[in-house]
């Protein structure tokens, strides 16, 4: 073998620790977008509470317009939309 050129068997067991760091990073990734989305929704339940009881206007446009980004990036996170009750159920 020439020096500079790995080995199949090190080739085979990088490979194989390569899987394993990836498989670890997506459950990473997996348990951070669920503290996310655990976290997000208690956060929206809390901006809908307080934007349903604002009169019209534009604070309570403002409001439609963080919680739909928060709805949006929720989607997008979780792969399912974020159904608010509506302000007489609250």
């Amino acid at each position: 073998m020439f020096s500079g050129f790995a080995s199949a068997r090190t080739m085979q067991q990088f490979q194989l620790q390569d899987r394993a760091h990836w498989r670890q990073v997506s459950a990473w990734e997996s348990e951070d977008r669920r503290e996310w989305a655990l976290s997000s929704a208690d956060s929206l339940l809390q901006m809908d509470q307080v934007r349903c009881k604002l009169p019209e206007g534009q604070l309570r446009q403002l409001y439609d317009a963080l919680i739909q980004r928060r709805r949006e990036e929720y989607r997008r996170l979780t792969g399912r939309p974020y159904r608010l009750p509506d302000c007489r159920d609250l």
